[in-house]
């Protein structure tokens, strides 16, 4: 009888650790989940905020193509002539985007325009910037950059 009740003492402290060792397991996997949670929200966030830079710069490479294509290519072909334009700042929603306009003297764009369009958000400063080249003899002759 004795030694019944000695291994029923021995069998109540190994419940115990058992329990313990199971909530450390528990716990491990749980702190596991959260981190991959939290890294791949970190990554979602950075992904968002370079795609909303990108279509910033975007949008104000295309505003500014088509500044210089309105009445009758005026600007276009004062640009073409020598003038310069002072860059432009476009305010958006979400950020805010500089434009500039140049006769390009870039390898294989020599006297092509282009445009450079740099924009950046306001909640954070994720920046973007991209380079549109047209022929101004050809304006539907477009070729764009990420730079």
């Amino acid at each position: 009888m004795k030694c019944r009740y000695s291994l029923k003492k021995k069998r109540k402290g190994s419940a115990l650790a058992f329990v313990i060792v199971m909530l450390m397991v528990v716990s491990l996997l749980s702190m596991s989940m959260a981190q991959v949670f939290s890294s791949n929200l970190k990554q979602t966030k950075f992904l968002q905020n370079s795609l909303e830079a990108y279509y910033l710069a975007y949008s104000g490479a295309l505003i500014g193509y088509e500044a210089l294509l309105a009445n009758s290519n005026e600007k276009l072909d004062d640009l073409v002539d020598g003038d310069t334009i002072d860059p432009s700042t476009l305010t958006f929603d979400n950020g805010t985007a500089v434009v500039t306009a140049e006769v390009s003297t870039d390898t294989n764009f020599e006297d092509w325009i282009k445009i450079t369009s740099d924009a950046k958000l306001d909640d954070n400063d994720a920046t973007y910037r991209r380079i549109m080249y047209f022929d101004p003899a050809n304006p539907l002759d477009v070729l764009w950059r990420n730079n």
